[in-house]
C-alpha cells in the first residue's frame, strides 16, 4: 500500500545530479526475397541520475530499461510486435517532510512493468493511382508491476488493454489538389471508453516551390497508468497523515452534512467544520507549553507573573477561531518559496496560509479521469521565394477538452484559522489589558516578540508573533492539522491526496514561422519565431488556481552557418555555426514544481569537421551551448544550467 521507510541517522538524501548511462543496441536484418524483410532488434540501458516526479525528486539508481522488436514486411503488408520493460533498481523518492518522530520518510520504488504492442498495417493504390489507402490495427497491453511501491493497492488490478483500428485515404483530385481523410476508433478497457478520431486535410501545390494546406484533426490522449493507478506515499505530516499521490479511476466522493463537507479528525471520527472541540481541548495545554518556553527565554518579567500573563494574553481567542480548509500542496509550495527568498518564517506562513485557504462550499465530488480530447484547425504555407529565401508559416487553433491536471489536491488540511481580524483585535485588547499588572508590559511584550533578534519580523507589533507562537505550540498548523477533509471512498482516510483531475476546457491560438536564406553557396542564415496567445489558464480546482501551459508565449532563434576549407582549392570540409535563442518568461505549475521561469538569452557555437573527403558520413563536431555561461533554470525544481561543451564523433556505415 505504498509503505514508507523511515531513514536512520546515517541515511544520506543529498541529491546527486550526476548522470551515468550505459546503453547498447543490436539489430539483425534478413531479406529472403526482394519483397520480404524480417528485422529483429533490441536494446538495453542502465541509468543513474536525478529525476523529477509529481511527488518531488527521485534518485534513480541503476534503473534498467530494455526493449525487443520483431518486424515483418511483405510487399505492402507490415506487422510488428515489440516489448518495452524496465527495472527500477535501487531508485527512491527524495522525502519531502519529516514525520512526527522527527525522521525523514521516503519511498523505495520497485518497478518491473512492461508493455506489449502488436501492430498490423496494409496499403492499396486504387482508381488508377488516384487513391492511396492505408489501414491497420493496434493492440497495446500495459502490465504495471511495482510490488506495492508505486501502484499500491491497485497493483493486482491495474492492467490496461487498448485496441484500435484505423484507415487513411489520400485522394489526388488533380495535379495541384489532394485531399486526405483519416479516422480511427479506439477502445480503452480500464475506463470503458470508445474514442473516435477523424482527420481531414486539403493540400494545394501551386508549383514545386509553393504549397498551401488546411487541416482539421481530432485526437485524444488516454489517461496513463499513473493517472489511473498511482498509489504512492512521499512525506508525512506532524499529525501522522501521509501525503499520497493517488490514481483517479473511480472519482472521489465527499461526506456532507447540511451541504458542507465534513472532515476526518486525528482520532478517525467525522466532524463538522464548525466543530471547535479539538481547539478547545488543546487550549490549556498550549498555554502551559508557551509559559515554559517564556520561562526558559530569560524575559525580564517576574517568573511568577508569566502564567497569568500568558493566560490573559490568549484569553477568549477561541471564540474568534474558525476552522479553515487549506490546500496543503499550495501552502507547502508558497511557504518554501518565500522562505527560500529570505522571508521570515512567520510572514511566510501567513502569506502562504492566505493563498492556500479555500472556500469549503466550493468543494464538490470529483469525476473519474477521462481522456483528453484535442481538436485542432491548422493552416500553413511553405515555399521558396526568389530562389534563395525559403519560408514556412503555420497558424493553428486548438480546443482541448477534459484537460488532465498534474497532481492536484483532492483532499485538504483542516486547521484553526488564526488570521481572523476579530481574533487579532481580541489579542491586541488582551495585551493592552496587561497594563493592569504593570503599565510597561504591553509595550515591553510587543517589542520583545517583534525583535528580529528573537525571530520577529520587526513590523512594529508583536501580535503576529504571538499568533505564530500559539500556532506552533498547539500543533494546529498546516503541517500538523487537526484533520483532513478528504473523500470518503478510495481508502484515503486522513491522507493528503494528490490526484489527477479533468479540469475543463482550454483553447490556444498559435503561430510558428521559420525561414532560411542562402546568402551564398557557403553562407546561410536561418531563424524561427513561435507565439502562443496564453501561457496560463485560470481554473477553479487547479493547484494555485490555474493551469500552466508550462511554455513561454514567445520564443525565437537566429542562426548563421558558414562552410569553408583550410587549404585553398580543397573541399570545404569545415562548417562553423553560431546560434542565438531567446525564451520569454512564463508561469510554471506542475505538481510540486511551481514558480516563474525567467526569460533568457542563450548563444551557442559549433564547429564541424569532415576529415575524410571521400567519406561524407564521418563527422567530428565540437559544440558549446550557452557560451556566455548564463545560469538559467528551465523549470522550477530543476538544477540551474550553465555552459555545456560536447565533442561528438560519428560515422554512418553505408553498404550498397
Amino acid at each position: 500500500d505504498g509503505k514508507l521507510f523511515t531513514a536512520n541517522d546515517s541515511t544520506n538524501f543529498a541529491r546527486n545530479f550526476k548522470i551515468k548511462k550505459y546503453a547498447t543496441d543490436v539489430r539483425f536484418d534478413f531479406r529472403p526475397s526482394d519483397h520480404t524483410e524480417i528485422i529483429l532488434s533490441g536494446g538495453l540501458s542502465k541509468v543513474s541520475n536525478f529525476e523529477l516526479t509529481g511527488l518531488g525528486g527521485a534518485q534513480a539508481k541503476n534503473w534498467l530499461s530494455w526493449n525487443s522488436q520483431l518486424r515483418f514486411k511483405y510487399k505492402k503488408l507490415f506487422t510488428q510486435v515489440f516489448i518495452n520493460a524496465n527495472d527500477a533498481g535501487n531508485t527512491y523518492l527524495i522525502p519531502q517532510a519529516k514525520s512526527q518522530n522527527g525522521k525523514w520518510n521516503s519511498q523505495y520504488l520497485s518497478d518491473l512493468s512492461k508493455q506489449v504492442v502488436a501492430q498490423v498495417q496494409h496499403s492499396s493504390i486504387l482508381f488508377q493511382e488516384k487513391l492511396d489507402l492505408v489501414y491497420g490495427a493496434d493492440y497495446i497491453l500495459t502490465i504495471p508491476e511495482s510490488f506495492g511501491s508505486i501502484y499500491g493497492r491497485f497493483d493486482s488490478a491495474d492492467n490496461v488493454t487498448q485496441i484500435g483500428v484505423y484507415a487513411q485515404a489520400e485522394f489526388k483530385l488533380s495535379t495541384k489538389f489532394s485531399a486526405v481523410y483519416a479516422a480511427r476508433v479506439d477502445y480503452h478497457d480500464r475506463i470503458k471508453e470508445v474514442m473516435f478520431s477523424p482527420r481531414a486535410a486539403v493540400v494545394y501545390k501551386h508549383d514545386d516551390r509553393n504549397t498551401f494546406r488546411l487541416t482539421y484533426n481530432r485526437a485524444y490522449s488516454s489517461p496513463s497508468v499513473l493517472n489511473l493507478s498511482l498509489d504512492i506515499a512521499n512525506g508525512q505530516l506532524g499529525n501522522g497523515a501521509i501525503v499520497r499521490g493517488f490514481g483517479n479511476a473511480s472519482g472521489f466522493q465527499y461526506k456532507y452534512n447540511n451541504n458542507l463537507p465534513q472532515y476526518l479528525d486525528n482520532a478517525g471520527a467525522w466532524r463538522d467544520l464548525s466543530d471547535n472541540a479539538v481547539f478547545a481541548a488543546n487550549d490549556a495545554k498550549t498555554k502551559a507549553t508557551i509559559t515554559k518556553i517564556l520561562l526558559a527565554s530569560g524575559l525580564p518579567i517576574p517568573t511568577a507573573a508569566l502564567p497569568a500573563l500568558v493566560s490573559v494574553s490568549y484569553s477568549g481567542i477561541g471564540n474568534h477561531v474558525k476552522n479553515a480548509v487549506v490546500d496543503f500542496n499550495v501552502f507547502n509550495n508558497d511557504y518554501n518559496t518565500l522562505v527560500a527568498k529570505g522571508t521570515d518564517k512567520g510572514t511566510a506562513y501567513n502569506k502562504a496560509f492566505a493563498n492556500a485557504k479555500i472556500d469549503p462550499t466550493k468543494i464538490a465530488d470529483k469525476e473519474a479521469i477521462k481522456s483528453t480530447v484535442t481538436q485542432t484547425i491548422e493552416g500553413g504555407y511553405k515555399g521558396v521565394l526568389g530562389g534563395k529565401f525559403s519560408i514556412g508559416v503555420d497558424l493553428y487553433y486548438s480546443y482541448i477538452n477534459n484537460f488532465i491536471s498534474p497532481l492536484t489536491s483532492a483532499s485538504y488540511a483542516v486547521t484553526p484559522d488564526f488570521s481572523n481580524p476579530a481574533l487579532i483585535a481580541k489579542l491586541d485588547s488582551n495585551v493592552k489589558s496587561l497594563a493592569a499588572f504593570n503599565p510597561s508590559y504591553p509595550a515591553q511584550i510587543n517589542a520583545l516578540f517583534d525583535a528580529k533578534s528573537r525571530g520577529g519580523n520587526g513590523n512594529g507589533t508583536g501580535l503576529d508573533e504571538l499568533v505564530g507562537l500559539y500556532l506552533q505550540q498547539s500543533g494546529n498548523n498546516v503541517s500538523s492539522p487537526i484533520g483532513t477533509l478528504g473523500p470518503q471512498n478510495g481508502f484515503a482516510g486522513r491522507d493528503i491526496i494528490l490526484a489527477y483531475l479533468n479540469l475543463g476546457a482550454v483553447d490556444v491560438f498559435g503561430t510558428d514561422v521559420h525561414f532560411g536564406y542562402n546568402v551564398t553557396d557557403n553562407f546561410n542564415i536561418d531563424g524561427a519565431l513561435s507565439h502562443v496567445n496564453k501561457d496560463r489558464v485560470d481554473f477553479q480546482g487547479a493547484a494555485n488556481g490555474y493551469i500552466g501551459l508550462n511554455a513561454p508565449k514567445w520564443k525565437t532563434a537566429l542562426g548563421l552557418e558558414y562552410k569553408f576549407g583550410i587549404m585553398k582549392g580543397k573541399n570545404k570540409n569545415f562548417s562553423a555555426r553560431a546560434n542565438w535563442r531567446w525564451y520569454d518568461a512564463f508561469p510554471a505549475n506542475s505538481a510540486v514544481y511551481v514558480g516563474t521561469v525567467n526569460a533568457v538569452n542563450l548563444t551557442d557555437l559549433a564547429l564541424t569537421w569532415r576529415p575524410l573527403p571521400n567519406m561524407s558520413t564521418t563527422f567530428i563536431t565540437l559544440s558549446m551551448n550557452n557560451v556566455l555561461d548564463t545560469k538559467h533554470q528551465f523549470f522550477p525544481g530543476t538544477p540551474y544550467m550553465g555552459r555545456v561543451t560536447m565533442l561528438k564523433i560519428s560515422h554512418t556505415f553505408i553498404r550498397k
